[in-house]
């Protein structure tokens, strides 16, 4: 797979694949819902969505790919959850993330 190719994984009730430009009113809404931020330091503006969601897209297409970030799509109406799997490489581990958690998982 080329580095730079989009990524899309398949369950009956969920897609989770690269965030797309369109996915940007989606992230506007959970970035700035205070029940999301409280995870956070604060709310984020639409400017710091908007950047994060570019850099986030042109991260996928750096070589070699240093993260894996993902949108979370219900398969039953296609709407975008805005939330996304995070999955960094580490030195020997993998940390999934969801909605701002983190466990960590050995490396097989």
């Amino acid at each position: 797979m080329n580095e730079g190719t989009p990524i899309v994984l398949h369950s009956p009730r969920l897609l989770l694949r690269d965030f797309e430009e369109d996915d940007l009113p989606a992230i506007l809404a959970y970035h700035v819902d205070p029940t999301v931020a409280r995870f956070w330091e604060e709310t984020r503006t639409e400017d710091q969505s908007r950047a994060w969601l570019r850099e986030t897209i042109a991260g996928r297409r750096r070589t070699p790919r240093a993260d894996y970030i993902f949108a979370i799509i219900r398969t039953a109406d296609s709407a975008c959850q805005a939330s996304a799997v995070d999955v960094p490489p580490l030195v020997g581990h993998r940390v999934p993330a969801v909605g701002g958690h983190r466990v960590p998982v050995p490396i097989a």
